[in-house]
């Protein structure tokens, strides 16, 4: 009963952010002049200049500002904690080797409960995957701030904005042997969804940023052979509550791959996209205990960026599922095709008037890795895709082309 009265004011509490931020100017995003310049030659030298003057914007407010504690690990003495660092990597550069294929490579510890886990994953360009998930106990994990400071086993996460480097492996003798090798490093200012949630507090309860484009170098073993890769990468760092502290029973590694009913937030669906105009975007919702019929009309955060350092954000919009497959789960359908759309309004610097916009995009998964787990059965669902659509408004119609990776949880 508690745990379920815990999990409901969560679950509030994070729409509340949603909504409050929606209604709040001050953290708006507005078009500007040149939003439909997508010349991002110059974009080093304003992400420079912007960083250097961010020690005199008030962090209350703005919301591209990113220190040193926010990207190391929290805990509080209120909840147990679960938290990703999480980056991914389409290889879709010229030269790249392993073209078009997809990697994912995610740090996760699980604060009270004692326990980290590694994720390594391959998608290639014929709808197969390879890799997996590794768990250990976090007394053989160092995880430690400021900055990203994660090491499991042989592999690590390292580093601070704007650059990272990951080594991570994922070996099953006879079966699968993956160990990457990559450096990220930002094209483009770091954006918390929503808000400023952080406020370089180690005990923050929780936060969600994201870097929406990052170029990603380095090299990929797959079943012994090496490979050089580079391609367009994404990096987010997440943490929220699952429990109060004082409900202590220690979860094993057996538990936690087993049974999740701890889980507060557990339930979500968000893409990110990259188009070939060289936009970037975000969409993400959080769901309570269910999906309800009326669920899709609820807030979240759709995030884009044109050029790296402006961004727009708009917190109601419709994702609706218009192709699906059976998952492993009875009653249980994975999307594969997907609609998104919303209209808004902004207000142009040159005129000093608000137009309406309409986007209307389409995703369609290409490659979709299926995660099972607990009892009664839970999941989620990672899948690698196409997305297409436009931008609209009077006198402008931009057609919008790109890929997506969407992920998306059920039970």
């Amino acid at each position: 009963m508690e745990k379920n009265i815990i999990r409901k004011l969560l679950v509030i509490l994070t729409i509340i952010f949603f909504v409050e931020s929606s209604i709040t100017p001050i953290i708006k995003g507005v078009f500007d002049n040149n939003i439909f310049n997508t010349d991002n030659s110059d974009l080093a030298s304003k992400i420079n200049t912007f960083n250097d003057s961010q020690k005199d914007i008030p962090l209350l407010v703005q919301k591209n500002v990113l220190k040193e504690n926010d990207e190391g690990p929290h805990k509080n003495r209120i909840f147990k904690t679960k938290e990703w660092w999480y980056y991914n990597v389409y290889l879709n550069d010229e030269n790249s080797e392993l073209k078009n294929w997809f990697v994912v490579i995610s740090f996760q510890s699980y604060q009270g409960y004692g326990i980290g886990a590694l994720k390594l994953e391959l998608y290639d360009d014929e709808n197969k995957s390879y890799g997996g998930d590794c768990f250990m106990y976090l007394d053989d994990i160092a995880v430690s701030g400021p900055s990203v400071n994660f090491y499991f086993n042989n592999s690590s996460a390292t580093g601070r904005y704007p650059n990272w480097h990951l080594f991570a492996e994922y070996i099953k003798p006879d079966e699968t042997e993956i160990i990457a090798d990559l450096t990220f490093t930002a094209n483009s200012l770091p954006v918390w969804l929503t808000k400023n949630t952080g406020k370089n507090r180690t005990n923050s309860l929780f936060g969600y940023y994201c870097i929406l484009n990052c170029s990603a170098t380095g090299n990929i073993l797959f079943n012994g052979t090496n490979y050089n890769v580079s391609g367009l990468g994404y990096h987010d760092h997440t943490w929220a509550p699952m429990e109060s502290v004082k409900n202590d029973t220690r979860q094993n590694i057996k538990n936690l791959k087993k049974d999740k009913s701890f889980e507060l937030l557990d339930l979500w669906e968000w893409l990110c996209i990259h188009f070939d105009n060289g936009w970037d975007m975000f969409v993400g919702k959080i769901y309570s205990e269910k999906r309800y019929l009326f669920s899709k009309y609820g807030p979240g955060d759709m995030c884009f960026t044109t050029n790296g350092v402006n961004f727009h954000e708009i917190f109601f919009f419709l994702i609706e599922y218009i192709e699906t497959t059976n998952s492993s789960i009875p009653g249980v359908n994975i999307p594969v095709k997907v609609h998104i759309k919303t209209f808004f309004f902004r207000k142009l610097e040159l005129t000093h008037s608000r137009r309406l916009f309409v986007l209307d995009l389409y995703f369609e998964a290409k490659n979709t890795k299926e995660h099972i787990y607990g009892n009664p059965p839970s999941g989620y669902w990672v899948s690698v895709g196409v997305i297409n659509g436009s931008v609209k408004s009077r006198g402008i119609d931009i057609e919008l082309n790109g890929w997506a990776v969407m992920e998306t949880t059920g039970r």
